[in-house]
């Protein structure tokens, strides 16, 4: 599935995939605006959800408790 990234301004890019936007800022530290999560924070949010994800199915298939 293609997908399309945009650059609306500052340091802020947006990323539209799946009819969704994923928008990305820097902390106003770094420059940006800090309104939204930075890329690398992204990047740390997403391996960690999709380990959650899969931790959590691998114990439902095993009817396993958390």
């Amino acid at each position: 599935m293609p997908m399309e990234v945009r650059f609306p301004g500052g340091v802020a890019v947006e990323a539209i995939h799946a009819g969704m936007t994923i928008r990305t800022d820097q902390p106003v530290a770094a420059g940006g605006a800090g309104s939204a999560p930075s890329p690398f924070d992204l990047f740390l949010v997403s391996l960690s959800t999709c380990a959650g994800f899969y931790a959590t199915q691998y114990m439902k298939a095993r009817s396993l408790q958390a």
